[in-house]
């Protein structure tokens, strides 16, 4: 997907990352955790949206344009 999304071809696109409250994939055919930015991709074509509940893991996956909302109702959500 990362050779994909770079190339110009692509168009514009979005990828959202849900609940991203780990900042590590665990790979058991690497038999390591690692940094879920490895595997990401800067592009002018597209943008990376990440949500999570974590402070830390918004820091290490998106080092800029972090917004923190406040906790809302489920019914105003």
């Amino acid at each position: 997907m990362q050779l994909y999304l770079s190339k110009e071809s692509a168009g514009q696109w979005l990828l959202v990352f849900n609940n991203a409250d780990d900042a590590r994939i665990e790979s058991a055919r690497l038999f390591k955790a690692v940094s879920l930015t490895e595997f990401l991709l800067s592009s002018k074509q597209g943008a990376i949206v990440f949500t999570t509940a974590n402070r830390k893991t918004a820091a290490k996956l998106a080092l800029q344009n972090i917004v923190e909302l406040l906790e809302i109702e489920q019914d105003i959500a």
